[in-house]
């Protein structure tokens, strides 16, 4: 059953790990969506009834339909379509934005990023301003690969420090776009996740800092690591009973209070992630539609 959501000017209570407290008003980042029903019924759509390339505003369809198949795993039939495109529009921020991402999934890292930096600079407030986030994760995942990043000791992301809402809806943003197109496990997705739930722990809200470190639970590889990790989930939440001696009834962080609270934070969110496989990737390979 389709149950439509609404969003409005909500505001919300949190407590950050100073016993601070903070309101917010944009989706917190662990209110992450899988959904494909929208994306399969417009690739399904376009594959019904191919138009050709002549029309004037075509290139925006094909686009889309480029978009909608990466959400569904088959991004390496994008790549030929979005530099065919890029031919005839080479300064759409889309066509660009895209073909960047395609790229990435498809492991070519280095070329991605070069896309990428071209549609910030085509658009530099696309994505509210948070594109900064995915390319110091492209950088750093190239640096991984060159085996010029530590893991234990750089930083993925260089958050700025202190509290700022606007880069705590960029951080939600971006979290929310790239952990479902991520296949677990992913050393670098955790250590993002992580630097991301550092900072919300510190500036923002522990309750989501606790949600996101066992999201990077679920996506570490390293019993050691995941160790530390928990280390972090049960001290955030030892501060978190601290500051806040009651909950709000209608909180969904409430269950942070209850004597099971690890057995269901691991439900709701490590089991959840762990080994997760975005639609159609079968190993690695990504099957047809």
């Amino acid at each position: 059953m389709y149950i439509p959501t609404g969003y409005a000017c909500i505001n919300h209570y949190v407590i950050d790990g100073n016993g601070h407290s903070h309101t917010y008003s944009f989706d917190h980042p662990t209110a992450i969506r899988v959904s494909y029903r929208l994306d399969s019924i417009t690739v399904q759509r376009v594959e019904r009834h191919p138009t050709g390339w002549d029309n004037e505003e075509q290139f925006k369809y094909i686009s889309n339909y480029c978009a909608s198949l990466i959400k569904l795993g088959r991004f390496k039939e994008t790549i030929p379509m979005l530099k065919k495109l890029l031919l005839s529009y080479p300064d759409e921020y889309e066509i660009n934005a895209n073909l960047a991402v395609a790229l990435e999934l498809d492991g070519q890292l280095e070329t991605a990023l070069s896309y990428l930096k071209k549609s910030v600079s085509i658009r530099p407030d696309a994505h509210d301003k948070s594109e900064w986030f995915h390319i110091n994760v492209l950088e750093a995942a190239i640096k991984l690969k060159q085996q010029q990043f530590n893991l234990q000791t750089d930083k993925v992301l260089n958050i700025p420090t202190g509290h700022n809402m606007i880069i705590a809806n960029q951080l939600a943003y971006q979290l929310q776009e790239r952990i479902p197109l991520t296949k677990s496990a992913n050393v670098l997705l955790s250590k993002t996740i992580e630097e991301a739930a550092d900072y919300f722990n510190k500036n923002l809200s522990l309750e989501w800092s606790v949600e996101l470190y066992a999201i990077a639970v679920a996506y570490s590889a390293d019993t050691m690591e995941v160790f530390r990790l928990w280390t972090k989930i049960n001290t955030a939440r030892k501060k978190l009973l601290t500051y806040r001696k009651t909950y709000n009834r209608d909180s969904p962080s409430k269950y942070l209070f209850s004597k099971n609270w690890k057995v269901m934070l691991t439900k709701n969110y490590i089991d959840r992630w762990r080994n997760y496989i975005p639609l159609y990737y079968k190993g690695d390979i990504v099957t047809s539609f």
